[in-house]
């Protein structure tokens, strides 16, 4: 990462200490229990305090590996304002070659679809350019753009994906894009189809205690508020995680199945007040004095109404990039377009950032996993060849992330149908075995592919080849013992010692 951005994402993220690292607060529904104190969380085993000292200093290249909490709001800004700082800079000539470039945000546009572009010119070559098209949103005007490469970096419902998977006629002269590859494989986990929707708490709200007094809430605390609502359609929490500003409002998270009360309720405010005071008796939600309200009503007018999210299926993209005959031109995806999952695991938007790097390593020829020149190759490569590059090295990795995004952490949401329980029930019990396997063979097993991937040095292949690896012997050793024991039962078998 540019070391500029990564010093706004350390100033404006709450940082863990070597992986995640914050505290949490569960606040019971009970108006009349204690309010619990808060517990130092670091996953992977780091210290909370370790993370606070190590706020101070210049930023080292472990510190580069650490895990960031920040909204996503805020990621999209701080990388915007990198932009316009970047292209001020090369205006002024600090540092940067004109052979860089400027970076030109077009707001209010939309992509509508990418093509290979017919030769406009007797000096170019057949094919070896990329025809954008884009749409004004507010005109509607159609304009092209012609270019050499195009970075489908447009999300989950990416139209340069689209494009490539549904246009083949037009993409049947740059070889290598056949029919087909550029499916999207999409995997139901326990987690696909949860809606989520978001109130705004306002910064430093109240937290009522069971003797009448209240405790101000901590920006960079997480809490999770238990609702007294038990039943499989109206059980509900409230989620908030750690943020910077301690000026700001808190989005808090309702994470809920489609047959939740919740959506079935009329979309009026006071509806939505009504029932959520009941769910939490402990939190001033309808109250005489509006002004003591945590909530003002425009907020629940606005919650009422808002549209809520789903949660996708894992899914992949099958192919990565499309390259021209001579390899002057190509049309490449990154992040969402060609990865997608729900939260579980905390990885959306660092997997799509490892593309962004191992694109921009690629590009400049330089080993895609490690970021060191390789001596072998020397000049920087043609556009072809770095996007081959590329999806040769990303493709099997999205498929280890997309495995690991299936079965790493689907119950953390605390569904709470039968199969739902059953199922964190199993995913539990998988999760202590291997750990205390990992603890009895001193390391030589794994930990669960989850805790495993808290490990920034390790690659999602190498994290999901030792969870197979861990799997089969499982499965090898409970089937040996099945099988010695059917022996000893029908042919007498002696029991070696």
């Amino acid at each position: 990462m540019f070391p500029q951005m990564q010093q706004k994402l350390v100033d404006r993220g709450v940082r863990g200490g070597g992986s995640s690292s914050f505290s949490i607060q569960y606040i019971p529904a009970d108006p009349a229990e204690p309010l619990p104190p808060s517990k130092g969380v670091g996953v992977g085993g780091t210290n909370p305090k370790d993370s606070e000292a190590a706020k101070a200093g210049p930023i080292s290249d472990d510190e580069e590996k650490l895990s960031y909490w920040i909204p996503r709001h805020e990621m999209v800004n701080l990388m915007q304002e990198f932009i316009q700082e970047r292209d001020e800079r090369q205006k002024r000539g600090d540092g940067i070659g004109n052979d860089e470039g400027r970076i030109v945000l077009m707001e209010g546009k939309e992509c509508l679809y990418v093509v290979p572009a017919e030769t406009t010119s007797t000096e170019q070559i057949e094919h070896e350019q990329v025809c954008v098209t884009v749409r004004d949103c507010t005109t509607g005007k159609e304009e092209q753009h012609l270019t050499q490469l195009v970075v489908g970096a447009d999300g989950i419902r990416s139209n340069v994906r689209r494009s490539l998977n549904t246009m083949a006629e037009e993409y049947k002269v740059w070889p290598g894009t056949k029919h087909g590859k550029f499916n999207v494989k999409k995997y139901t986990t326990p987690a696909t189809g949860l809606r989520l929707k978001a109130l705004q708490l306002p910064p430093k709200f109240p937290i009522p205690n069971n003797d009448g007094t209240s405790i101000e809430s901590f920006s960079k605390n997480m809490y999770v508020f238990i609702a007294k609502n038990k039943g499989p359609k109206d059980f509900v929490r409230f989620g908030l995680l750690p943020m910077i500003d301690n000026e700001s409002c808190r989005p808090c998270n309702v994470i809920t199945r489609p047959s939740h009360d919740i959506w079935k309720l009329e979309k009026d405010g006071e509806v939505y007040k009504e029932w959520f005071q009941k769910a939490f008796p402990r939190l001033p939600i309808q109250t005489n004095d509006k002004s003591k309200a945590l909530f003002p009503d425009e907020e629940w007018d606005r919650f009422a109404k808002a549209d809520y999210t789903s949660f996708p299926p894992a899914q992949r993209c099958t192919g990565l990039a499309a390259v021209s005959p001579q390899g002057q031109a190509g049309v490449v995806l990154v992040g969402d377009a060609c990865h997608a999952f729900s939260p579980d695991i905390g990885q959306g938007v660092n997997a799509g950032l490892a593309d962004v790097v191992a694109l921009g390593r690629a590009l400049q020829g330089v080993n895609v996993l490690t970021g060191k020149e390789d001596e072998k190759k020397g000049n920087t490569p043609a556009v072809g060849t770095a996007l081959k590059t590329y999806e040769h090295v990303r493709s099997p990795e999205i498929k280890a992330l997309i495995r690991l995004a299936r079965f790493g952490a689907p119950y953390q949401y605390n569904q709470p149908l039968y199969r739902d329980k059953i199922g964190k029930m199993l995913w539990l019990s998988n999760l202590v075995l291997r750990l205390m396997l990992n603890k009895l063979t001193f390391g030589i097993i794994p930990k669960q592919c989850l805790l495993e991937a808290q490990n920034p040095k390790q690659t999602f292949r190498k994290i999901m080849r030792k969870a197979d690896t861990t799997t089969a012997g499982l499965v090898g050793v409970l089937l040996a013992g099945l099988w010695y024991t059917v022996l000893r039962k029908f042919v007498n078998f002696p029991l070696v010692v």
